[in-house]
């Protein structure tokens, strides 16, 4: 278990300063007797005097940043030897000083000893952050806190003091072997304060925009600016003291046979690891530990990795090559070679049958005894229609364990291959996922410095984390660190096109928001005005329902204002009768403030009321199937989703929507992460319709009908399902004034189109919308019937006398019933319906 061990640290205050002027007394003497013997004539002193200088000069100057231990390569419980004398001797000044001060805030003392240092000080200039500004705020919070008078008090607070600083050091240790850094060094300390400080430290760095990825980004800047190569292949890896390995040709016991077929035609990956071409990795140490597991048996093994597309399995495999060619791996796989073989490729260019060609790979891997074999995408064999099938020439190798192989595939070439339960009995699947946005952080950052050497533009530490922010949450299809690394290439090309020096946030959300078609930037003014006035802009389309329309405007204004939000955009339920305006609120909302049609995606769940109808809707885990509702969303991931009559379909098929409601996510069929964090979805039911049309007629307000009915949903959904809504929106059934308000927004729409193209206008009188509305509304069905009433009685009609040409440019119309349709223009008859 984890301890912090340092022994000054735990002594009182008194004996602390006493140890730190003994220390800071023999420094001096040390420094004061080098000197003096070095100034001598006599010769032996003067050594003497010259060594005395050198191992001050080592130890108390470049040997402050070295810890005892190395965070890398060696393992200890006791935190404190992983830790430099430098962050040692600032844990303790600045513990003294806060028992001295008896704060109540031992961490602010300790970030004002961090900021002194310049290493820390650095990061700052980096992000363009006045430090200055920074120690002024926190030494003014220090001054303001609270002194404790109280003896036991102070006992206590020496106690708290020294509890609130140690758990620090087990953050700062963890971020450390994150970005594989040696030691626990002043500015990783830091890194930790500002990750894991308390309320008043976060206040602070809130007060100055300090956020711990960019403080982590600007800290990879510094970190490997100086030892940083312009190659592409680069190791970044060798910039903390990496040792590189002997290179041999033939193994130790010159045991290993030639190769030369695979040779010709494969890629010696630890040949490239040798001359560090390949083998740099960040993240995925689980995965790692699971394929190192797997080869160091001792016996032939075969692997398959099974990850998305960009998700870092050829990493994987590259960084298992560098391992084996320094070494750093378990004496049954010294002097082995990792030969990636495209067989697809090879069958492709070779002209030869294909299992001839697999034959000799195989065979030629299995008599030199030092080969593994990488074969990437391996599931393009295997559902490439080959006959006869590879896995009859693979199987011999494999079931008698007579050649490794390390192969990759997607989940969905997985899926797939599960089907041959042959095939999968032979190997053992590893599954990569994707790394976390602090590895991100670190990967981008070091491929953005190659860029910036390269290209000669700059990018700011802030537009790195706010890079991998967007990607993770608006290109999620992608997984990073590939959606990160290609707006990275984007914007570099966009930037040296227009000749732009730097590339800054704004630049990265407009290219975030170009690939993903989803808006990541702040509003623009059209936008803003939108959304100030969405209320009134709906009911230029729909009808009434006040209280629907106000909870679907507040979540996209408190989206699109940027505040975070667990799942999606926003989940609602709409409850009441059929044509009351449910589903046309979902459209509307769809044209308007999407203003596209398109991103809007509707499911009748009425075709989901059997549990196997889930396929339908997920897809199925071999891919026959491509789910109606994950296909859908993946190729719509910003709009509007609808479930229509959500109540109608199975109790199975309802628990689907639980994580969808809840994190915004759920996997299809064959394992692939689908993302609803930037959809609306409205799922709509006619549950308690004629409850709510009674209650309504008898006069009470539809807010006080929704508290009644609430309670009862239960008999309908699950309680945890009903839970998960935003809001359960109740709709009234449509008044008379209602269905008349409707009539006039299908004449306006008319007449939009008449003017275009006819130059004419119409209107209707009180009597011929009361007969619309007599022809048209039925009950049970709302006002969905009232348009075709509407287009058969008065758009027909305007169309004949259209064709007869007795309508005019200018003409004004009035449409009358009289019983039966009239126009009039200025109130004289020109025809009858």
């Amino acid at each position: 278990m984890n301890h912090f061990d340092y022994k000054p640290l735990f002594l009182p205050k008194n004996q602390k300063f006493l140890f730190r002027i003994l220390s800071f007394s023999i420094r001096v003497l040390f420094v004061v007797l080098g000197i003096t013997f070095f100034t001598t004539q006599i010769g032996i002193l003067r050594i003497f005097g010259f060594w005395m200088l050198l191992i001050f000069g080592f130890y108390f100057g470049w040997g402050k940043r070295i810890a005892l231990k190395d965070l890398r390569f060696q393992h200890c419980e006791n935190i404190a030897d992983f830790c430099t004398q430098e962050t040692l001797d600032v844990l303790l000044d600045a513990h003294k000083d806060a028992e001295y001060a008896h704060t109540e805030n031992p961490q602010l003392m300790l970030m004002l000893k961090l900021l002194q240092f310049s290493s820390v000080r650095v990061l700052f200039r980096i992000l363009r952050i006045d430090v200055r500004r920074v120690y002024r705020d926190v030494y003014g919070a220090l001054s303001e806190k609270k002194v404790i008078l109280d003896v036991d008090m102070q006992k206590q607070a020496a106690y708290t003091a020294r509890e609130n600083i140690l758990p620090l050091t087990a953050s700062a240790k963890a971020i450390a072997q994150t970005i594989l850094y040696p030691a626990i060094t002043p500015e990783i300390l830091f890194l930790a304060l500002v990750e894991c400080g308390n309320f008043e430290v976060q206040h602070v760095c809130e007060m100055h925009g300090i956020q711990k990825e960019f403080v982590r980004a600007a800290f990879m800047k510094w970190a490997y600016r100086r030892n940083l190569k312009k190659s592409l292949g680069m190791q970044p890896l060798m910039n903390f003291s990496f040792g590189k390995g002997r290179v041999r040709w033939r193994t130790r016991t010159w045991s290993s046979r030639p190769t030369p077929f695979l040779d010709a035609h494969g890629i010696d990956l630890t040949f490239l690891a040798r001359e560090q071409w390949v083998g740099f990795l960040i993240g995925h140490r689980k995965e790692l530990q699971e394929v190192l597991s797997l080869a160091n048996k001792g016996i032939q093994f075969s692997g398959l990795l099974v990850g998305n597309e960009g998700v870092g399995k050829q990493s994987l495999v590259w960084h298992l090559a560098w391992l084996i060619a320094h070494d750093k791996v378990a004496e049954e796989l010294y002097d082995m070679r990792l030969i990636e073989l495209h067989l697809g490729q090879l069958y492709g260019n070779s002209g030869e049958e294909f299992q001839q060609v697999l034959l000799r790979a195989l065979g030629e891997a299995s008599n030199a005894g030092n080969v593994i074999l990488y074969i990437p995408d391996i599931e393009t064999l295997f559902l490439s229609g080959i006959t006869p099938s590879p896995l009859i020439t693979l199987q011999p190798f494999l079931s008698g364990r007579s050649v490794s192989i390390i192969a990759s595939t997607t989940p969905e070439g997985f899926a797939r291959m599960k089907q041959q339960g042959s095939f999968m009995q032979m190997f053992s699947a590893v599954f990569v996922n994707e790394i976390s946005s602090e590895e991100a952080i670190h990967l981008l950052t070091l491929e953005a410095m190659i860029q910036e050497r390269m290209q000669k533009i700059s990018i700011t530490p802030q537009a790195i984390a706010y890079l991998v922010s967007l990607s993770k949450k608006y290109i999620s299809a992608v997984p990073l660190p590939s959606s990160a690394r290609g707006v990275l290439e984007r914007a570099f090309g966009f930037a040296k096109k227009e000749r732009i020096p730097e590339i800054s946030e704004e630049l990265i959300g407009d290219l975030v928001g170009q690939q993903s078609g989803i808006p990541v930037q702040k509003p623009e003014e059209d936008e803003r005005e939108t959304l100030q006035n969405l209320e009134e802009i709906i009911h230029r389309t729909l009808v009434d329902q006040e209280f629907a329309v106000r909870e679907v405007s507040r979540v996209l204004r408190t989206y699109r204002a940027g505040f975070e939000k667990k799942g999606p955009v926003g989940v609602f339920l709409f409850i009441g009768p059929t044509g009351v305006g449910k589903t046309e609120l979902a459209k509307t909302l769809a044209r308007i403030y999407f203003q596209d049609k398109k991103q809007f995606l509707q499911l009748d769940m009425v075709a989901f009321q059997t549990p196997k109808d889930i396929d339908e809707l997920i897809g199925s885990e071999d891919g026959s199937i491509l789910g109606k509702l994950t296909e859908g969303v993946r190729q719509m991931p910003y709009g509007v989703l609808l479930l229509d009559e959500f109540e109608k379909a199975h109790p199975q098929v309802l628990n689907i929507f639980l994580p969808i409601f809840d994190e915004g996510s759920i996997q299809d069929g064959m394992g692939r992460a689908v993302d609803f964090k930037n959809t609306i979805i409205i799922a709509t039911s006619n549950v308690h319709s004629q409850t709510i049309k009674k209650e309504i007629e008898s006069g009470k307000h539809i807010e006080d009908v929704a508290k009644k009915l609430k309670n009862n949903l239960t008999s309908y959904f699950p309680a945890e399902l009903i839970n998960r809504f935003d809001s359960v929106v109740f709709f009234k059934p449509l008044s008379q004034d209602d269905l008349s308000k409707i009539i006039n927004r299908y004449v306006d729409q008319l007449n939009g189109e008449l003017q275009e193209k006819f130059g004419f206008s119409v209107d209707m009188t009180h009597s011929a919308k009361e007969k619309i509305i007599e022809l048209g509304y039925e009950a049970a069905y709302g006002a969905r019937p009232l348009k075709r009433a509407f287009e058969k009685y008065i758009k027909s009609f305007l169309a004949t006398e259209v064709l007869a040409e007795k309508i005019k440019r200018n003409d004004k119309i009035l449409v009358d019933y009289r019983d039966s349709f009239v126009l009039i223009y200025d109130r004289v008859q020109k025809g009858t319906a």
